[in-house]
């Protein structure tokens, strides 16, 4: 239903009520219905991601959040928050979902707070003894050497060592102490760098498993650096999508910085998410390395603490992290920030997840009380299945995992 209105004068009339300023004489206005506004109002919707792990919003609507989506311009995460707060119950909830998706993991673990997750999802506990040329890429082997010397090489002798191990690379050496023998004759004395850590080396290669765990305190402190640079080039090495979880050791790697900046912008070219624990942001940001490391993750996940206005967290992210605030035993909530996401998240964990998840001391002396009674009868699996049913009798098991 339409007419043709033919406008013979009147043009100017027209113009003029364009112009800013002029008011408009509605000459030709027309009456709208009030559902045309349904349309233009923002109406609130809680919303993430269409896929990905299962969270919620406050309102307690599903949301879904993928640290994968193909909008993020990597795939790291940065977890902080004081202690108690929910950090590492949200990370093992990360690993879950990762592995129950078939991505694989390592996971470099300070204060068994991924322990369990990783025996229940059958992941290997890394060898306390392991070949640091299982890889010969000669940037990795030049890494692993200058996280074990004390003094800070010139740039001159950073590419004298990069020249020497090439070299030797290309020779058949499967050997560690025959590598450093090889070295010993460019630089002086550099083997007597390892000789406390000596030990922890092995000619056998690791096999290269989906889900490799590490516990940090089987290690000595000179040992702990170049561990980190072993398992990130083993983690390169693996296929397909993949998690690194760093469980605060950031201190530990101050003479690597530039190496571990460039594997944090590099790990989306591998289908890599690295995920980094620390306590604070403001407290991290300080050092060089986590500057790089806050530039260059894409997820923030933070939990309750005090913050001031920075580069990477403003006002209003601020103001609205004075409103988080986890529920032990219920719920942990964060908000989770991107560059074009600010949305309070929470996470209520099934009572299995919680008994995994948990870091508590008193809920894992209990735990493990369990399973020193019982283990010699039920797998690990089953133990933590039936503790479960034990604390929560109407709960049962579906395949959570």
């Amino acid at each position: 239903d339409s007419k043709l209105i033919q406008e013979e004068k009147g043009l100017s009339h027209f113009y003029q009520a364009l112009i800013p300023g002029v008011p408009s004489s509605f000459k030709r206005s027309e009456l709208c219905p009030s559902d045309y506004l349904s349309e233009l109002i923002p109406f609130h919707q809680d919303y993430v991601h269409e896929t990905g792990m299962k969270l919620n919003a406050r309102s307690g609507n599903p949301l879904l959040w993928d640290i994968f989506h193909p909008s993020a311009i990597n795939y790291n995460v940065l977890i902080t928050g004081t202690t108690g707060q929910g950090k590492s119950m949200m990370t093992n909830k990360l690993l879950t979902s990762a592995r129950n998706e078939g991505h694989k993991a390592v996971i470099l673990d300070l204060g068994n707070s991924f322990y369990k997750t990783s025996r229940f999802h059958n992941g290997v506990v890394l060898s306390q003894k392991f070949n640091p040329l299982q890889f010969t890429n000669p940037r990795y082997l030049k890494e692993f050497v200058l996280s074990v010397i004390d003094e800070k090489l010139s740039k001159k002798d950073e590419g004298k060592l990069f020249e020497v191990i090439s070299q030797i690379s290309e020779k058949d050496i499967s050997s560690f102490p025959d590598f450093l023998s090889h070295l010993d004759r460019e630089f002086e004395g550099i083997s007597y760098y390892f000789s406390e850590i000596k030990d922890y080396f092995t000619d056998d290669k690791s096999e290269l498993n989906d889900l490799t765990y590490c516990d940090f305190s089987n290690y000595p402190d000179a040992m702990k650096a170049p561990l980190i640079i072993y398992l990130i080039e083993y983690f390169k090495n693996l296929k397909g999508k993949k998690l690194f979880i760093f469980d605060e050791c950031w201190h530990l790697l101050s003479r690597n910085a530039d190496y571990i900046a460039e594997c944090f912008r590099t790990f989306r070219k591998h289908q890599a998410s690295a995920i980094a624990i620390s306590q604070n942001l403001d407290d991290f940001s300080i050092t060089q390395l986590g500057r790089v490391i806050i530039q260059n993750t894409y997820w923030k996940a933070l939990f309750r603490q005090s913050l001031s206005p920075t580069e990477f967290v403003d006002s209003d992210a601020i103001e609205l992290l004075a409103g988080i605030k986890s529920k032990k035993g219920a719920y942990s909530e964060f908000l989770l920030l991107s560059e074009s996401i600010k949305k309070p998240m929470r996470f209520y964990p099934s009572h299995l997840e919680y008994e995994l998840f948990t870091s508590d001391g008193e809920d894992n002396r209990k735990i493990y009380s369990y399973l020193e009674a019982n283990e010699n009868y039920l797998s690990f699996n089953d133990c933590l299945i039936n503790f479960t049913k034990i604390k929560h009798p109407y709960w049962e098991y579906r395949n959570e995992r």
